[in-house]
């Protein structure tokens, strides 16, 4: 049976630092400068994007139909809206958000640090556009994304 693996070498998504099964979370991290992401494991089962966001960075508020998401707080403050809560996490919190639940996260600029997580996720990660009913943010654009 075949498990999650890193994307091998030439394959768009393989992380900036990685050999067949040790990444170096916080090397990557160094090398996506101040705010970016990248794939960190990528196949037909897995899904794990290290995000780095600068102070103020966000991203749109948004629900996934079929799979749960979670997150690793690796570094910083990061502000988390699921559903109709808001709640600070910081640096080794795990946060869970169940499928059908809008959500969508913040780096607080009153912090004036960046912030740093590991996303885990199911592929392929198919993003739906709500809005946020705690902050009342509307997502414009795309209705939906995959990434």
């Amino acid at each position: 049976m075949a498990g999650p693996h890193i994307p091998k070498p030439g394959d768009p998504r393989r992380p900036l630092v990685a050999d067949d099964h040790l990444v170096d979370l916080l090397l990557v991290a160094e090398r996506i400068g101040d705010s970016g992401s990248r794939y960190i494991v990528s196949d037909d089962r897995n899904f794990g994007t290290l995000i780095k966001d600068e102070p103020g960075g966000t991203n749109r508020p948004h629900y996934h139909s079929d799979w749960d998401e979670w997150w690793v707080v690796l570094d910083g403050v990061i502000e988390f809206h699921l559903g109709d809560e808001t709640f600070l996490a910081t640096r080794g919190k795990v946060v869970h958000v169940p499928a059908g639940m809008v959500h969508h996260i913040q780096t607080p600029e009153r912090f004036q640090k960046y912030s740093l997580r590991l996303a885990i996720a199911k592929p392929p990660a198919i993003h739906i556009a709500a809005p946020c009913v705690v902050c009342g943010f509307n997502p414009e654009g795309e209705p939906t994304w995959e990434g």
